[in-house]
C-alpha cells in the first residue's frame, strides 16, 4: 500500500477584526485560500465594539495577540483591519496606535476611509475610487445593489469577489498586499 504524503501544516495568521464585515471578509480570504490549494489560515478576532476608536481597537489586539502567544500560538503574519475615518481626530490617538501597532508586531491595515470603500475597491473598475465616509456605502450600493452591510457573510461576498478582485484590490491598498503577500497568498 502506497503512503499518501504528508499534508503541510497550515501557515497562521491573526487578523484583528473591528466588526461583522471584516470578519465576513477574513472568511472570504480563508475560503479562497483553501479553493486555491494554499496551506495558509487567517484566524478572525473580533475586536468590537471598537465604537469608530482605531486606538481601542489596537490595543485590543495587542492584548488578544499577546493572549495567543501565551498559550503558545504561533503566527507567520499579524495584522488589524482598521477603519481610516477617524484618523487625525486625536493626534496623542493615532500616535499612540502606531506605537502599540510596532510594538507587538501588528500591521494595520487601514480601510480608507471604512470598509465598504475597501470593498468598492474589489469590484471591477471600481479600483481607483476615494469616495468619503459620507457616501462609500452608497457608492459600494451603486454598483453592488444587493450589498447589505449588517448581513454580509463571507458566502455573499463570494458571489461578487474572488481572488481576481482580491488582486485587483492590492493594486491601490498596500497594506493588504504586504499582509497577503507575507501570508503567500499573492
Amino acid at each position: 500500500m502506497k503512503r499518501q504524503p504528508p499534508i503541510p501544516q497550515r501557515k497562521l495568521a491573526f487578523v484583528g477584526c473591528e466588526g461583522d464585515g471584516e470578519l465576513a471578509y477574513v472568511a472570504l480570504l480563508n475560503h479562497i485560500a483553501t479553493a486555491r490549494n494554499l496551506h495558509i489560515w487567517f484566524r478572525a478576532e473580533a475586536l468590537n465594539p471598537g465604537a469608530g476608536d482605531h486606538c481601542a481597537v489596537v490595543e485590543r489586539a495587542a492584548a488578544r495577540l499577546a493572549h495567543r502567544k501565551r498559550q503558545g500560538t504561533r503566527y507567520l503574519a499579524t495584522a488589524v483591519l482598521l477603519d481610516r475615518d477617524q484618523w487625525g481626530t486625536s493626534k496623542a490617538r493615532d500616535t499612540r496606535s502606531v506605537d502599540v501597532a510596532k510594538r507587538h508586531g501588528l500591521l494595520l491595515v487601514w480601510q480608507r476611509p471604512d470598509h465598504e470603500a475597501l470593498l468598492l475597491r474589489h469590484l471591477d473598475g471600481c479600483q481607483a475610487l476615494q469616495p468619503p465616509a459620507t457616501v462609500s456605502l452608497n457608492e459600494l450600493k451603486k454598483r453592488w445593489p444587493e450589498y447589505d452591510k449588517s448581513g454580509m457573510t463571507a458566502a455573499r461576498l463570494r458571489a461578487r469577489v474572488r481572488y481576481q478582485q482580491i488582486l485587483q484590490a492590492c493594486t491601490v491598498e498596500a497594506e493588504l498586499r504586504q499582509f497577503l503577500k507575507r501570508m503567500g497568498m499573492i
